[in-house]
């Protein structure tokens, strides 16, 4: 991944939240992440603390669950955006405590399911 452009928001601003089952600290948007948003979510472009801002709210406001496709990477926001991501699990030193505590890393944005007119056939 050191090939990969990664943008960091706000790093020492403190990040408390569950998603599957793991306790995330950190957050980090790839630059694919970021211009997908914008592309596939919003349909215009968005600013990397926009990005950031969204996928935080998402993830305290615990509006993220894994997706139904038996991907360990895929999720969905809102039963509606497909994000795919990844977690690494953080070292002591980026620690203050001694919990396992990961980051989370928002590869990219899929789409919203409700722009795909065969999802939509399918709810009504």
């Amino acid at each position: 991944m050191s090939d990969k452009k990664m943008n960091r928001w706000s790093t020492y601003e403190p990040l408390a939240a569950e998603l599957g089952g793991k306790q995330i600290a950190d957050l980090v948007v790839t630059g694919h992440a970021h211009s997908r948003f914008g592309e596939r979510v919003t349909h215009e472009k968005a600013n990397l603390e926009e990005v950031n801002l969204f996928v935080r709210k998402k993830l305290e406001d615990e509006r993220i669950k894994p997706s139904n496709r038996n991907e360990p990477t895929m999720f969905i926001i809102d039963d509606d955006v497909e994000m795919v991501a990844e977690f690494e699990l953080m070292e002591e030193n980026e620690l203050r405590t001694g919990h396992s505590r990961y980051k989370m890393i928002v590869v990219t944005f899929l789409g919203r399911l409700s722009d795909n007119s065969e999802y939509t056939d399918l709810q009504s």
